[in-house]
């Protein structure tokens, strides 16, 4: 019998020699074509930035105002692009010219905060620009004009909040999921603020082009970060997640088009149980198609389980109260 027969070729025994003994799951892996980031400067724009730049992608950041980047870790780093794009105004032509170029877009729209280092005055000064824009000039405006300009091929991936279909809720829908219903911030839907989200998901729904769309619970700096995250949907998710662990989950979103394309979602953390290795098979077990009733009602009663503090009322906070003041029965 000839020798090539019988035996493994010489070059391949090498090859073998040569191979480490086991790969990591979630080595980073080089991307051609770059991720565009918008908001890029914002906190959680910035995470992102800094996570996809880790994990050796090239990064294209849009940015408001350029002078915030000096301040950024990330500033000088050899993968970065900045552009500057006033999301307000037409897109200037050098965004138009590298947009069609990345293979995904992540959009940070701004999330909601129970963090204590958040001021009211911040949070009033945020909702009155809302208010005082119309409603086409937000994110739907925004994030329309950037997957138009990206073009079909790219994979656009929406940073929105929990919530955002809650207020629109039939009375009765509303009772039977208090525990998610009846919170201050769907109760008081201040300037209608959910209601421009979801318009915005919506807007970028019917876009001829690949999209996610990631609804985080609550966010929170004093939140434990690298927490494990639990992915859920039909709108009941309750909870917080750190402003790292949510840029997380947007670039694990931007690795795996596949997995999560055309999908909706809400992400909470869960601290002391550690992050997956990849994200990407809990990605693809989620429904393209929204859940019905039953499996609503029955991921809230799941959830409702998960709910920071003691008390597992989240239908008591008040307005500015946080779950730990709640159980010590402080406003």
């Amino acid at each position: 019998m000839p020798l090539h027969n019988s035996h493994p070729p010489l070059l391949f025994l090498l090859l073998l020699l040569l191979l480490p003994s086991s790969l990591p799951l979630s080595a980073p892996i080089a991307v051609s074509a770059p991720i565009a980031v918008s908001g890029a400067t914002g906190r959680v724009g910035s995470l992102v930035v800094s996570s996809l730049l880790a994990s050796n992608a090239t990064v294209l950041a849009l940015v408001r105002d350029p002078r915030r980047v000096s301040g950024q870790p990330w500033a000088d780093h050899p993968s970065l692009t900045v552009l500057q794009a006033d999301l307000l105004k037409p897109l200037p032509a050098p965004v138009l010219e590298a947009l069609p170029r990345v293979s995904s877009l992540i959009y940070c729209a701004s999330g909601f905060t129970d963090a204590s280092s958040t001021s009211a005055r911040s949070r009033l000064s945020r909702l009155l620009r809302v208010a005082l824009r119309p409603a086409s000039s937000v994110d739907a405006a925004a994030v329309e004009k950037l997957a138009v300009a990206a073009g079909p091929g790219a994979h656009v991936v929406m940073c929105s909040s929990a919530g955002v279909t809650r207020p629109g809720w039939s009375e009765e829908k509303k009772r039977s999921l208090a525990g998610c219903a009846d919170i201050p911030i769907v109760r008081l839907n201040p300037f209608k603020i959910l209601s421009l989200k979801l318009s915005a998901e919506d807007a970028l729904r019917a876009l001829p082009c690949r999209s996610t769309v990631v609804r985080p619970a609550g966010l929170s700096d004093a939140h434990p970060s690298g927490s494990r995250p639990v992915l859920s949907q039909g709108d009941v998710a309750v909870g917080r997640i750190s402003r790292k662990d949510l840029a997380g989950v947007l670039v694990a979103c931007a690795r795996a088009p596949d997995a999560c394309e055309g999908k909706t979602f809400e992400v909470l953390t869960v601290p002391g149980l550690p992050p997956p290795t990849e994200l990407a098979p809990q990605l693809a077990a989620l429904s393209r198609e929204p859940p019905g009733e039953e499996a609503v009602a029955a991921s809230y009663r799941l959830l409702q389980q998960l709910v920071p503090g003691k008390a597992l009322a989240p239908e008591r906070l008040a307005l500015g109260q946080t779950y730990e003041k709640l159980d010590r029965g402080e406003g």
